[in-house]
């Protein structure tokens, strides 16, 4: 629970050995955690220095209230991206998530999630997202659901809700799904 001072420091979260990218700072504080505060910070891409930081901090807190994201990216049927999250942690098993995303080609999408995980014998998420596509005009739009709970030793309450405006949202927008790929709807309780 002391503070720890290193000089010199390089670190990552990659798991390779030789790992494929790393941090290397001057001068890095850690409080076991709470935070890591990292000072004249590179990030090198396997020997490249691709970008300078004055400064780098990272809450090591295994709880985080709010909790903000940034995404940019390329791709060709969306053009430059930038997809953004809003985590909040509101209870030990509940948090939600906000989407705010832009795409230059296809325009501004807008979703959100509401996750709740006690243990591995209940566990559910309620996701929704939605996009008025510049191309053609088009709405898009997708709910997905999905639901676990343990109610006694031999039973269990399951299910799955699936709602797509077409086959291919999946495909082009999916945050979280576990079907990425799939090209029907699929609905089912247990």
């Amino acid at each position: 629970k002391r503070r720890l001072y290193y000089k010199g420091a390089d670190f990552t979260s990659c798991d390779y050995v030789p790992p494929h990218y790393h941090f290397h700072a001057g001068r890095v504080t850690v409080v076991p955690g709470k935070y890591m505060f990292a000072r004249n910070v590179v990030y090198v891409l396997g020997k490249l220095p691709l970008f300078y930081t004055p400064f780098l901090y990272k809450s090591l807190a295994k709880t985080h209230f709010l909790h903000f994201k940034l995404q940019p990216g390329y791709d060709h049927r969306n053009g430059i991206f930038i997809k953004s999250a809003l985590i909040t942690q509101h209870a030990d098993a509940w948090r939600s998530k906000l989407f705010l995303d832009y795409y230059a080609i296809m325009g501004f999408g807008a979703g959100g999630e509401l996750i709740r995980r006690s243990g591995e014998d209940s566990r559910g998420i309620l996701s929704a997202y939605r996009i008025r596509e510049r191309r053609g005009a088009v709405e898009r739009w997708a709910v997905n659901g999905d639901l676990y709970q343990a109610l006694a030793s031999s039973f269990a309450v399951q299910g799955r809700l699936q709602a797509l405006s077409d086959a291919s949202f999946n495909n082009d927008y999916a945050r979280s799904s576990l079907s990425p790929l799939t090209a029907y709807v699929l609905n089912g309780g247990a």
